[in-house]
């Protein structure tokens, strides 16, 4: 059976127009692309001709009616009936666009910009919709000719500050001619335009007037004397920051002889004082600051011993932990982290024996670590682990566990145990071996020390045959324990000495039975080799220095007497390479503040500070020194 067409079948042209529905036709893709270029030679067309020309004669192919399309409010019965021909043929151009949907958003975009590039420079309003560049503004005074810092710049009322030097970059502003003005105590307004071009950044220079005093001030490092870039002062309502060369002019009222000033800046301690109302540069108005930071050490000053702190140029002295009465000289050991976050107190404070205690720097707070029946010793800081030797009271040296060592996790708040001597007894005689340990020393994050073997009463031959002295190194929490060089105690004896003499390397010397004679080895890079060929007597019981090491690890930081004069030396890691930063007859390194700072001891009671590539070193305080020292000792800072 033959098919039969519906009325929705039938052509459309059995219709006239005018009874056609109000929605828009649906047009062929020749219909569609004809109004397209149609429409944009119109556009061009109106932008280009003559005004009597600029009429639209574009027509819509027969039978579609362009301005029936519906556009809501872009309907052309809501545009003004004496519309200029242009902005008319646009305004058809873009709500045919939006009727028919003829093209996608990046095509749109594309089609903008077309229009954008055949309009005149002087037409940037279109483009400012969508393009926009950074301008760059500096301020500079018009008499100095100075960069005029923490100027205020406003831009369609938003603000904007000059840096340190007189600049401020905005970014993201509107091409075409764009308004701004500055502002600044002290200085009268200015008002300036700068064109913001299409394909580039823009940049503009602009002149205020001052209209107060204009006061050079200069401010410098109170420890190294260097000047400081960027420290902000503040004056008489005003802002003002230094320049590279710690340099600034600050302006304020004519009328005043002396004016308050403060002054900050990062890492540096805040200074309030006096500025000399003058436009001569005069030592007045040069300002020292120093930076931020706190130095704690051991006084006597109270007539007790006390635990006190000041500013890194001996300011602000404040006393932390006031002491007891019961602290001893020579029982009482401050030391410091080397990133001074932490430090370990060893002190008698309310009873006959010492006790360890830890103080964190952020708040001064004290608490115990460790006390007991014990006598207890420091070997010092390695990151925020703490290590010490204990030897305690009642068990008898010929017992297991008399002798151990100890560390403190600040981080963790963990107590470990590293290390704990044995004993053993014969069978049947009644003699005991038992070990002993030896000064600790901390190289590359681990515990290194010697281990004994001795004996008590009648030793049957052969019995001492596994029994061995060793080089021991352990992690510091007690893990990885191993035996780096072991002599026989047949062989040898239980005297095992040993010297630091160099950046984490030790000179070992151990008497040997079998030949009558002392034997020296070198432990570097966790080895032990043979040194007789180099070591001697004379040269194992030299006097070495001992090398602090800075916080980063990468440099040390020691002294030698050259000439009757401690000379002291900045190094890299190894202890070599050093460069001379220092000359005091009676000095000794202390430690370092941050990698910048270096600390010196001087008399023993005097502590100072200065620059890492030298300088004239700065008094902090005095100080109380105890009578322990620590020499070889480079994990913390205080212990000589």
């Amino acid at each position: 059976m033959a098919a039969t067409k519906s009325d929705s079948d039938k052509p459309t042209t059995d219709k006239p127009v005018a009874d056609a529905p109000s929605s828009a036709p649906e047009l062929s893709d020749a219909q569609r692309q004809k109004i397209e270029a149609e429409l944009t030679v119109a556009v061009v067309t109106s932008d280009t001709s003559p005004a009597s020309d600029k009429q639209n004669t574009t027509k819509a192919p027969k039978g579609v009616d362009v301005d029936s399309l519906p556009g809501g409010e872009l309907d052309a019965a809501s545009e003004p009936a004496d519309t200029p021909a242009k902005t008319g043929s646009l305004k058809r151009f873009f709500r045919a666009y939006w009727r028919r949907k003829l093209w996608t958003l990046p095509l749109t975009l594309l089609v903008i910009l077309a229009i954008i590039g055949v309009v005149p420079y002087t037409r940037y309003k279109l483009a400012a919709f969508i393009i926009s560049q950074p301008v760059t503004i500096t301020v500079v005074d018009s008499t100095t000719k100075k960069p005029v810092t923490s100027v205020e710049i406003d831009l369609n009322g938003k603000t904007y500050k000059t840096d340190k030097d007189g600049k401020v970059t905005i970014n993201d502003v509107k091409v075409g001619d764009q308004k701004f003005t500055a502002t600044k105590k002290y200085y009268k307004d200015e008002s300036f335009a700068v064109f913001v071009p299409l394909a580039k950044a823009a940049s503009h220079q602009v002149s205020l007037t001052a209209t107060g005093r204009q006061v050079p001030v200069v401010v410098v490092n109170k420890i190294s004397g260097k000047p400081i870039a960027d420290v902000t002062l503040k004056s008489a309502g005003s802002e003002f920051k230094t320049d590279k060369d710690g340099k600034a002019v600050v302006v304020v009222p004519a009328d005043k002889v002396e004016l308050s000033v403060s002054l900050t800046g990062a890492n540096l301690n805040t200074v309030e004082t006096k500025l000399k109302v003058t436009d001569q540069a005069v030592k007045e108005n040069t300002f020292s600051m120093t930076s931020s930071g706190t130095l704690y050490f051991l006084s006597r000053q109270s007539g007790k011993i006390d635990v006190v702190k000041t500013d890194l140029d001996g300011a602000n002295r404040t006393v932390v932990v006031t002491g007891t009465g019961k602290e001893e000289d020579r029982g009482t050991v401050l030391l410091a982290s080397r990133d001074w976050k932490y430090l370990t107190l060893l002190s008698k404070r309310d009873s006959g024996l010492a006790k360890l205690y830890l103080i964190d720097t952020s708040n001064d707070k004290m608490t115990e670590i460790d006390s007991g029946d014990a006598s207890l010793s420091l070997v010092g800081w390695d990151d925020h682990n703490f290590v010490y030797q204990v030897v305690r009271n009642k068990p008898t040296y010929l017992e297991a566990n008399k002798v151990a060592f100890k560390s403190y996790n600040v981080d963790k708040r963990q107590l470990n145990t590293i290390d704990q001597n044995g004993a053993v007894t014969v069978p049947d005689t009644g003699a005991v071996f038992y070990q002993n340990f030896g000064s600790g020393y901390l190289i590359n994050h681990r515990l290194v020390y010697v281990v004994t073997w001795q004996y008590n009463g009648y030793i049957p031959p052969g019995s001492s045959d596994d029994k061995n002295h060793s080089l021991r190194t352990a992690a510091l929490d007690g893990t990885n324990k191993k035996d780096v060089k072991t002599w026989p105690l047949a062989q040898y004896s239980s005297y095992v000495q040993t010297a630091p003499y160099g950046a984490d390397e030790l000179y070992l010397n151990i008497w040997s039975n079998t030949n009558q004679k002392s034997s020296f080895y070198e432990y570097e890079n966790d080895q032990v080799k043979d040194a007789d060929a180099d070591v001697g007597e004379e040269k194992f019981q030299t006097a070495y220095p001992t090398y602090l090491q800075s916080p980063d690890g990468k440099k040390t930081f020691w002294n030698e007497q050259r000439d009757g004069v401690q000379t002291f030396f900045v190094g890299d890691v190894a202890g070599e390479n050093g460069k001379q930063v220092a000359a005091i007859k009676d000095g000794l390194v202390y430690g370092w503040y941050g990698d910048g700072y270096v600390l010196i001891s001087v008399k023993g009671s005097e502590l100072y500070i200065m620059p890492v590539d030298g300088g004239t070193p700065l008094k902090v305080a005095d100080y109380h020194k105890p009578q322990l020292s620590y020499r070889g000792y480079g994990g913390g800072y205080g212990g000589l």
